[in-house]
């Protein structure tokens, strides 16, 4: 039996199958993990300057 995600029997699926789907297709990673780390620095900083400013 394959997995079709589209129609889901509950009492027919196994977990195995969910997991497989789930691990090998549908991945929309694009390779920014740069740009998300730098963005903690950048809210940090840019939240601290605001609060200490009004001092």
């Amino acid at each position: 039996m394959t997995f079709d995600a589209d129609n889901i029997n509950r009492n027919m699926i196994s977990k195995e199958d969910v997991l497989c789907y789930l691990t090998i297709s549908h991945n929309d990673y694009n390779g920014g993990l740069g740009a998300r780390i730098s963005s903690i620095f950048v809210i940090f900083f840019v939240s601290s300057a605001f609060t200490v400013f009004p001092v």
